[in-house]
């Protein structure tokens, strides 16, 4: 690395992109659950209702979701991890 005080040096060298074409644009990942689906917990027994999509990764999604029914000490807003590696959904 350079010191501090000496002057940035300047080169020609650029970068170029160039537009992705359709038979080579990757396929768009495939939701493992949507809106309004009802999952219920194998642990619990209790049901959630899929709220929306937060996000996802190299090990799966993750949803919001929201318990169905009043029941007291169970959270009523969950995030819940849905993986085509797992039988079932973290809570």
């Amino acid at each position: 690395m350079a010191p501090p005080s000496a002057p940035l040096k300047r080169t020609s060298a650029t970068t170029r992109t160039r537009p992705v074409s359709a038979s080579r644009s990757p396929r768009p990942p495939r939701r493992l659950l949507a809106a309004d689906d009802i999952v219920t917990s194998a642990q619990s027994g209790m049901r959630y209702r899929v709220a929306r999509l937060l996000g996802e990764g190299g090990f799966g999604q993750v949803y919001l979701a929201r318990r169905v029914g009043a029941v007291s000490g169970v959270p009523a807003t969950i995030c819940i991890k849905a993986s085509e590696r797992m039988d079932g959904w973290v809570r």
